[in-house]
């Protein structure tokens, strides 16, 4: 709408007044009439025009969209347009139905406040959830709403100022030489190569499953991350990060394990390294979920003391043993292919930390002729590192 007329009518002596109005987008001289409406006074009619011209002022401004905009809808196209890996798609789904099934799938993007998600996290904590659930909760509705923010549907963020549960990291279990020797004498011979691979490279398990044997060059000793496979056992080309230039360093040792498991294994007809024998007897590509589960076996048998490692700490046990034998954060941040420089450092970093409690331990029980306690030992580190 444009222009409005408000005219005496001769056809409707009850609604003696008529309005005319003409579309916005008519061109010069060739005006459209947008509609007329008849009213029984002028007042009548001219306030019927001024709430349609608020209206149409507050639909160009975008606020009338922001009104209708429903929190479930929007959350869920939000949640099918990620791109990240398969597993951490499907935790951002999980979380964002929690979302929709709290503040209602009928509500505005716009009209959740600071006191709804305050007393989201409350409910939370009152169904006995943990903290990281509640803190994975919060940063997924953060995200949320920043999209919001970008997408002009809100003007702040009712996260901001709802303090979030702290982020407590848990040290990875560690498998030493001796420790992953051991639990590849528990596995079948067709799963030693890739568990030993994972361990000597720090590969993540969906690029053990998906290599090809076009993408290993044992010659030049090296092997390009090229296929992912998923748990599902569908895959993707291209590494984790979107580069398709990955290539990995292979010891001599792990070069000599894969020649013999390929003189042993070949390849299968579709090209996969690794395969299992299945139920009906025929070759299958290894899976995440097979080797996961041999792998928690085989560290069973082993008899490996403290908490079973996962197939993931193998990575950690890579880096943690470049650390060990003085490899830079460069090195290691190549060889793990790590996005970020600290991420590597990191190794390195506990690493130090666990070899000053040693020096510590050895001190205080050299003087004292008794080992000194945990809690002394960690307050003597803090001391050092201030």
């Amino acid at each position: 709408m444009g222009t409005c007329y408000l005219m005496k009518g001769r056809e409707n002596a009850a609604k003696p007044y008529r309005a005319e109005w003409y579309d916005f987008f008519s061109k010069p001289g060739k005006r459209k009439i947008g509609g007329t409406k008849t009213f029984a006074t002028l007042r009548e009619g001219n306030r019927w025009w001024q709430d349609m011209e608020r209206e149409n002022a507050a639909y160009f401004r975008g606020e009338t969209r922001v009104r209708s905009c429903k929190f479930g809808a929007f959350a869920t196209a939000w949640a099918d347009d990620l791109a990240y890996s398969e597993n951490t798609n499907k935790s951002y789904r999980s979380n964002v139905r929690a979302l929709i099934k709290h503040f209602g799938e009928e509500t505005p993007v716009a009209a959740i406040t600071a006191a709804d998600v305050r007393a989201m996290k409350a409910d939370l904590k009152r169904r006995g959830r943990s903290d990281g659930t509640i803190r994975v909760r919060l940063v997924v509705l953060n995200k949320l709403m920043q999209a919001a923010i970008v997408e002009g549907l809100r003007s702040d963020d009712p996260t901001q100022g709802v303090e979030r549960p702290a982020e407590v990291r848990h040290r990875a279990r560690i498998v030493t030489l001796d420790e992953i020797l051991q639990v590849v004498e528990k596995l079948d011979e067709r799963l030693r190569a890739p568990v030993l691979l994972a361990w000597y490279t720090g590969l993540r398990i969906g690029e053990v499953c998906g290599l090809h044997i076009e993408n290993l060059n044992l010659d030049r000793a090296r092997l390009q991350i090229v296929q992912i496979m998923f748990q599902d056992g569908t895959e993707r080309v291209g590494a984790k990060n979107g580069r398709d230039d990955q290539w990995v360093g292979l010891a001599a040792q792990i070069v000599e394990v894969l020649r013999e498991h390929l003189r042993k294994f070949p390849p299968l007809p579709s090209g996969h390294i690794f395969s299992y024998v299945g139920r009906d007897g025929s070759l299958k590509p290894l899976g995440q979920a097979y080797l996961r589960r041999h792998f928690r076996k085989a560290c069973e048998a082993a008899g490996l003391s403290g908490r079973m490692p996962k197939f993931h700490e193998l990575r950690h046990s890579c880096a943690t043993y470049l650390a060990e034998n003085e490899a830079s954060a460069y090195a290691i941040k190549a060889l793990l292919r790590h996005s970020r420089l600290d991420t590597s450092q990191r190794y390195i970093d506990e690493l130090e930390v666990d070899q000053l409690l040693e020096t510590l331990d050895r001190v205080h029980g050299a003087q004292s002729g008794e080992p000194a306690e945990p809690a002394e030992l960690a307050e003597s580190a803090e001391l050092v590192a201030a």
